[in-house]
């Protein structure tokens, strides 16, 4: 089985995801469904207790823009960005970045720490960033 989320790498709606169950094993699975609500209803049906149209019709326009692009024009793209972001990264004093640089080592994940501060201190100072650029842009 191979289970993906499909809002950043396929750039699908958030909340969207892929599951892919080789046929001889489908007899195994047993189906279930995860609310994030309380109290029954219609909550076990879906998280948000309904069948989101739009998540279900964007999903494959979005496998359809990537079979349009073509695998490898995807791939390059997610190179070049790895790549910039590597580079950036590298030139933050205290930033280490524990990717290799060399694009055949890495795929489209970059990992790295700054030098004082616990992941979790990262993690919390990039969500700030990030919604202060959206902010003043």
């Amino acid at each position: 089985m191979v289970v993906a989320g499909t809002h950043k790498w396929l750039f699908g709606p958030r909340g969207t995801g892929l599951i892919w169950v080789a046929p001889d094993v489908l007899d195994q699975m047993r189906p279930r469904f995860v609310s994030f609500i309380a109290g029954g209803g219609a909550a076990p049906l879906s998280p948000g207790g309904f069948l989101a149209f739009e998540h279900a019709f964007a999903l494959p326009v979005a496998v359809a823009l990537h079979q349009q692009l073509g695998r490898a024009r995807v791939a390059g793209r997610i190179t070049q960005l790895s790549t910039r972001v590597k580079q950036g990264l590298d030139r933050i004093p205290g930033v280490t970045v524990h990717t290799p640089a060399d694009p055949g080592l890495s795929t489209g994940i970059t990992c790295f720490s700054v030098a004082g501060q616990t992941h979790q201190q990262v993690a919390q100072g990039t969500r700030f960033a990030a919604r202060e650029a959206c902010v003043s842009s």
